[in-house]
């Protein structure tokens, strides 16, 4: 998107910056704004390394080197995007539930020294989500790249206990997909880019129980980005995301059950009455239908009447791969007296150099 599209008065009003920085894609803009100006991928070329390499990837690799791709990266944010400066607008960060410490010190040292930002505010992407929905209580599953994680929030109040988190996700689906490609293409030595995984699983790959006899589903082909005529066999098609849903230890319907299981029952049934879907797995056809029939299926096996409770609520605010990002731009521009707790000043930065444990929220509950 470019800067003509940004209404005037945007580019005029003295707004904060929101950045969502995804597993695969960052989503940029303003606060009070219903769309990001851009969304694009969580990663830079180097050409010094001659690879692609992803933000999420710098977390164990804490150096010179990457740290200079990193600040590149925000560069190309403010002068390709932006277009404001920089020192002018507090930014917000809707960061990823597992963005380490290290990784949230860089952030903050590259906006403080580099970019000289008055102000930085952390949210956690599953309860910015929840600025979207317009309601007290929800069961908040935000559905990303590498991981599927949900929380449980009543009365405006999140229940930290009932965090839960899976590693299965699209990457996982990816994997599977890989490990089947290379069996029926004969392609041990050949690289398939993620990209085209992602292309493969959301166009060719279909919901459905693992019982479903559809004579429908034949195999097809896809042509990758590198010019290999790849064949997607009905095992594929049918599979990939049967891991999950189904009801195994890791699955998406064993992760609601076990978060639904962590509220007090006095209010259980109100959280299952209110399930909120987020993040970019969403958009995969007929997901969250397949899953609530699953969901219920599973807890009738169970013997648990929260089946009879079971409810999604769809909002009509944005599409839900930037939930996230929406609730980060309406909760950044809600009067800044309610910030003074949770904003980071630079002067409190440049004092300790380094982000205080009060914007590590997961670690601080747990630890």
């Amino acid at each position: 998107m470019s800067s003509q599209s940004i209404p005037k008065t945007v580019r005029n009003v003295k707004l904060s910056i929101v950045l969502d920085i995804g597993s695969s894609y960052t989503k940029c803009g303003f606060s009070g704004t219903s769309r990001p100006i851009c969304i694009i991928p969580s990663a830079f070329h180097s050409q010094a390394a001659n690879k692609v390499i992803y933000i999420e990837n710098i977390i164990s690799k804490y150096e010179p080197f990457y740290y200079h791709l990193l600040k590149e990266f925000i560069s190309v944010l403010y002068l390709r995007y932006l277009h404001v400066k920089s020192n002018e607008k507090k930014v917000t960060i809707v960061e990823n539930m597992f963005m380490s410490k290290l990784l949230r010190d860089a952030l903050a040292k590259i906006f403080f020294t580099v970019f000289d930002v008055p102000g930085l505010n952390f949210l956690p992407c599953l309860l910015s989500s929840f600025y979207v929905l317009g309601n007290q209580s929800a069961l908040i599953l935000d559905c990303a790249h590498t991981h599927i994680s949900a929380i449980a929030v009543y009365e405006h109040v999140p229940i930290i206990s009932s965090f839960t988190f899976t590693n299965n996700s699209c990457r996982s689906v990816n994997k599977f997909i890989l490990k089947e490609l290379r069996k029926c293409n004969d392609l041990e030595d050949v690289t398939i880019s993620e990209s085209d995984l992602d292309k493969i699983r959301t166009k060719f790959c279909i919901l459905m129980d693992e019982n479903d006899e559809d004579d429908s589903i034949t195999e097809t082909e896809f042509l990758s980005s590198e010019g290999n005529k790849l064949s997607i066999s009905k095992i594929i098609r049918k599979q990939a995301f049967i891991q999950l849903l189904d009801s195994s230890e890791g699955s998406i319907i064993t992760l609601i059950d076990k978060v639904l299981q962590k509220v007090p029952i006095t209010f259980r049934h109100i959280i299952a009455n209110k399930l909120y879907f987020t993040g970019g797995l969403v958009h995969q056809d007929q997901f969250v239908p397949i899953v609530m029939q699953k969901l219920r299926k599973h807890l009738q096996l169970n013997g648990s009447n929260l089946s009879r409770h079971l409810s999604y609520y769809n909002t009509p605010l944005g599409k839900p791969n930037y939930h996230a990002w929406l609730g980060g731009s309406i909760a950044s521009s809600l009067p800044s007296d309610l910030y003074k707790d949770i904003e980071m000043t630079k002067q409190e930065y440049m004092s300790v150099k380094t982000v205080p444990m009060r914007y590590d929220w997961l670690h601080s509950q747990f630890e």
